[in-house]
């Protein structure tokens, strides 16, 4: 079978717009204020679908061949994932206010029981199968947060430090937890017994944003991206997916439980895009009972559907933005294999028959919302077919808004053959000018000629002027990243309310002094951190390389340090690329990368 033949395309969709039921202590959608669904769980004989903007849940009842949905109250602030025990207990993350919330469900309505401050930014939740335990990532604080569900609001939170910025969650059993990272590549297994990391691999790729156990095998199946830095981002290899690469990848766990620690390892691949279908961005990833694999294509609103003895995806289009998924035990009147899809940027879920397979029903959270400038430059950001062939999205490279850290070669300086570490877009409003080489001096000019060279968009439309301000609008809502120790000082949302270490703060205050004395400020200017104007790098074997100082707002949340990624470590910048030409000593080294730790 060749590469054109793992692919086909089919596009039935049944909409059936609902029946929203007013609840007790709730208000239905408001059609002007978006939900913005990112999480969905089955439990009995409905759906529970978080909304990450109006921070309430949607309860999807599934009787028969009717869907009738009905609205909680605003729970949270925001919401970015959820874990239900039983058909009544579900556990909400609010990464706004940092906060692990145990709601109890009664008909229709639902009832906050307890909440548990937790470190900055929790984004995954994942229980073991036995229900003992609930898991947490905290990704800017890199840690994972242990919970015993039985004694959920009367406990310290056990946390476990890691060296990347955690995301995706998996059990392999009720002691062993699969942890994957929210930017690289990086997996590891925690023993939850111990409270320790036992195992620690890397794969090549980035995004990894899919994660399961392949059925009959029981391989770790990963759909992640990876992106070549090494090729220039011209037309031809943005065509072929040379420059972007979806895939979705089989690794033995067994290998990963054997390695020694950060190696290199690298499973088999299958490639989810191919010439002019990139299938960009891929999202969660679900293994039936029934033996089916469901493959989220976030980036062009598709899935892709393996049936149980085959081994190619074929895709069909649902919603919006395709960000969860779930399995209906029991189907949907005649539709006995059924998953829900919750569609992020419509407001919707598409209930599919995995047999056909197709869309059979459409269930909206609201009927007309408008979008502003922000949600539609969000909606834009993350939308693949801005890309030739939708191969990527602007959320590829820029991971959250964030970055992936890999190298890119590109025009955005003008020249291609000098790849560069690709930069994180927090805090993007007050760090012109942009670009490498300071080259832009507004933000729109700059999303435009990325759009244009980077993306290869003009061969498939003219660039939208709308759809540039947009994006814009959405950049200038993002803040930069909180420092690594930063994020694990905030309690909930109480900065600072864990006990100060004293001998951290006297190394973070002696670091800036070093900050300050060393000059680092003619380049990295307080406030933002950066200094307006291209500079002297100050690299002992490139001593006239002249580029835009990025900020060192959040500096540590990054994989990789300086214009091309060769230092590893913020040790590293100083200690081995010989950023600066002053010989710090070990005492300083640490002082000063305390100091940047907490920006």
């Amino acid at each position: 079978m060749n590469r054109n033949e793992f692919f086909k395309l089919y596009g039935l969709t049944i909409a059936l717009l609902v029946t929203q039921l007013s609840v007790a202590h709730a208000a239905p959608s408001d059609s002007q204020h978006l939900h913005r669904p990112v999480a969905i769980e089955s439990i009995g004989q409905r759906l529970v679908v978080a909304n990450r903007d109006s921070g309430s849940l949607a309860l999807i009842d599934l009787p028969k061949d009717q869907v009738v949905t009905a609205f909680t109250a605003k729970l949270a602030d925001r919401i970015s994932d959820i874990a239900t025990i039983g058909d009544e207990e579900i556990f909400v993350a609010d990464p706004a206010e940092n906060q692990i919330l145990h709601v109890r469900l009664h008909g229709n309505t639902a009832t906050v029981q307890e909440r548990v401050s937790v470190p900055a930014s929790p984004v995954r939740l994942s229980r073991s199968s036995n229900g003992d335990f609930l898991v947490v990532a905290c990704h800017w604080a890199r840690q994972l947060v242990l919970l015993e569900v039985d004694r959920f609001g009367s406990q310290t939170p056990c946390t476990l430090d890691l060296d990347f910025s955690p995301r995706e969650l998996l059990f392999a059993n009720d002691s062993e937890l699969i942890v994957t990272d929210a930017f690289g590549g990086r997996i590891a297994i925690v023993d939850i017994g111990k409270r320790s990391v036992v195992a620690d691999v890397e794969i090549p790729g980035h995004n990894i944003r899919g994660l399961t156990f392949e059925p009959k095998t029981g391989r770790l199946m990963l759909a992640h991206q990876l992106i070549n830095g090494f090729l220039p981002n011209s037309r031809d290899h943005v065509f072929w997916g040379n420059v972007v690469t979806n895939l979705m990848r089989y690794v033995e766990v067994d290998k990963i439980q054997a390695a020694v620690k950060r190696k290199r390892i690298h499973g088999a691949i299958y490639p989810l895009g191919q010439e002019r279908d990139g299938a960009g961005d891929p999202g969660p990833v679900l293994a039936t009972l029934s033996g089916h694999v469901v493959s989220l294509l976030s980036g062009v609103n598709q899935i892709g559907i393996r049936q149980p003895d085959d081994r190619e995806f074929v895709r069909i289009s649902v919603g919006r933005g395709p960000s969860a998924v779930c399995e209906i035990p029991n189907g949907l009147g005649q539709f006995q294999d059924c998953v829900a899809v919750a569609n992020r940027f419509d407001d919707s879920v598409s209930i599919v028959d995995l047999n056909q397979p197709a869309v059979v029903k459409t269930v909206w959270l609201s009927s007309d919302a408008t979008l502003s400038d922000v949600a539609r430059g969000e909606m834009l950001f993350h939308d693949a077919s801005l890309s030739l062939d939708g191969w990527f999205s602007c959320a590829s490279c820029h991971t959250d808004g964030h970055s992936c850290d890999e190298l890119n070669d590109n025009l955005g300086d003008n020249t291609f053959g000098e790849p560069k570490r690709v930069l994180s877009l927090l805090g993007v409003a007050q760090t012109s000018p942009w670009a490498w080489n300071g080259g832009q001096t507004q933000l729109v000019d700059q999303i435009r000629k990325s759009m244009k060279l980077t993306m290869q968009s003009e061969e498939q439309r003219k660039i939208d002027e709308d759809e540039v301000f947009a994006i814009a609008a959405y950049l200038r809502t993002l803040d930069f990243a909180p420092g690594i120790d930063a994020a694990r000082s905030v309690h909930g949302n109480q900065t600072g309310s864990l006990k100060v270490d004293e001998t951290q703060a006297n190394l973070v205050r002696e670091g800036k002094t070093i900050f300050h004395n060393a000059n680092c400020v003619e380049c990295h200017a307080y406030d933002a951190f950066t200094s307006g104007v291209v500079q002297n790098v100050g690299l002992a074997d490139l001593p006239d390389l002249e580029l835009s100082p990025p900020s060192l707002r959040g500096v540590s949340q990054r994989r990789a340090w300086l214009h091309d990624g060769r230092a590893k470590s913020l040790r590293d910048v100083f200690a081995t690329a010989k950023h600066q030409s002053v010989d710090f000593t070990r005492r300083e080294l640490d002082a000063l990368v305390a100091y940047l730790r907490s920006l």
